[in-house]
């Protein structure tokens, strides 16, 4: 059959590797008994494989992955495509470390290569009230295989439930007026992203009267009673519960000149008003008696001490027998029928050189300034007292612009009365 042309059948061989096409020499060695043919030389035979079903990548399994700010865990697998020719790394990257953390990298060799390798994701907790969010893993692949270093690999988005509750506290006056403009403040309780506000004020008659979107909400209210102003924080789609406050509107303020000067009255606590239980009105023009100067003074100055009380034979009964006591024990009044004392006239009205001295009293102001400041209250017996008062800035005097005259004998209304408390509290 030497004539025969005969077959050498070449067949490639599967391997996992990414390598392209590859070059071989196939070479011959003759063997016979003829002398001839014996150990002849004989051509060898160029040949190539191409690759074939191998492709460079790394799968990613098991994403999104969930965990929680109190520390919950998730994995996700990494596993190579194909067999590399030298060891190949996986690092995996959070984009905020202060959400979530994971496993730093994972090591391919040519012996584990096609087992999965997990990444452990670890939720971190925070104080910021921020919803249910999310941050992604990123990954870099670094390998001696040219075919695998520097391959891109999939993010893995990693969902976070939120354990911090929105919260927000109000803060603003307790009493306001009518035609006055009063201002809330909402304070987060803890640090948000980025809170929206909602603000609401809700009349007496439970009809919205003003909005606002801002952390400040001012309005003004049209009218006496008590308004409902409420706020409600949304942050990332979380959203705080209603907070709310009761705001006690003085209706019968309008036109008074000393109109803040009541609302400061209201707000220390120093007045509640003159028509109980609703107290949503001040009766700024009504005449002070000495029984309700004892009150005001009693919570203006925070007494205390009632000296045994029942100074006096003619307050029994009084809602203001209390102060009144009060009021004595300080030594800010003596009685109304001197030298007994025994009476403290608590209906009669208060004139304005008797306020002078209850406040010189009540303040312990010792310098008249000179003296003789009006022109109007010589021969009164409390014309040292009105010096006093004069010169401590707590009175101008009576007749502006002026006001070289006290009007002594007049008698103190309600309005001027939370001017005066104002003036001398502030000094």
């Amino acid at each position: 059959n030497w004539v025969t042309t005969q077959a050498f059948p070449v067949t490639g061989v599967d391997d996992a590797i990414v390598d392209g096409p590859q070059t071989f020499d196939i070479t011959h060695v003759a063997t016979s008994d003829d002398p001839a043919y014996s150990d002849i030389g004989v051509a060898s035979v160029l040949n190539t494989t191409t690759d074939f079903g191998d492709a460079v990548g790394v799968t990613v399994t098991g994403s999104p992955t969930s965990v929680s700010e109190s520390g919950t865990t998730d994995t996700y697998s990494v596993v190579l495509d194909s067999e590399p020719t030298a060891s190949v790394t996986v690092t995996a990257t959070s984009t905020d470390t202060d959400e979530a953390t994971v496993t730093v990298s994972r090591t391919f060799t040519t012996l584990n290569w096609e087992t999965p390798q997990n990444f452990t994701v670890t939720g971190v907790d925070d104080s910021v009230a921020e919803g249910d969010h999310s941050v992604t893993i990123s990954h870099t692949v670094i390998s001696g295989d040219p075919e695998y270093n520097g391959i891109a690999v999939l993010s893995v988005t990693v969902n976070i439930t939120d354990n911090d509750t929105l919260s927000v506290t109000v803060a603003g006056p307790e009493v306001g007026g009518e035609n006055l403009a009063s201002t809330f403040v909402a304070t987060l309780n803890g640090p948000v992203a980025s809170p929206t506000y909602a603000w609401v004020a809700v009349s007496p008659t439970g009809f919205p009267v003003a909005a606002g979107t801002a952390s400040t909400f001012s309005f003004t209210p049209t009218g006496g009673g008590n308004y409902f102003v409420s706020v409600i924080v949304t942050d990332a789609g979380e959203t705080s519960p209603v907070i709310g406050v009761i705001f006690r509107v003085l209706g019968d303020l309008n036109g008074s000149i000393f109109a803040s000067d009541i609302v400061w009255l209201a707000n220390e606590g120093i007045t509640k008003g003159c028509n109980p239980p609703a107290n949503d009105q001040f009766c700024p023009t009504d005449q002070v008696t000495r029984e309700q100067m004892a009150a005001f003074l009693v919570r203006a100055l925070g007494l205390t001490d009632d000296g045994g009380g029942n100074k006096f034979t003619d307050d029994d009964g009084s809602i203001f027998e209390l102060d009144i006591a009060k009021l004595a024990a300080a030594g800010i009044t003596k009685g109304c029928n001197p030298p007994t004392n025994n009476q403290f006239c608590p209906n009669d009205k208060v004139t304005r050189a008797q306020m002078a001295a209850f406040l010189v009293r009540a303040l312990g102001l010792t310098d008249d300034g000179g003296g003789n400041k009006f022109n109007d209250d010589d021969g009164s017996i409390f014309e040292l007292d009105i010096a006093k008062l004069a010169a401590a800035g707590i009175t101008k005097g009576c007749n502006p612009p002026t006001n070289d005259q006290f009007c002594p004998d007049n008698i103190v209304t309600r309005e001027q009365m939370a001017a005066f408390l104002r003036r001398a509290l502030d000094k």
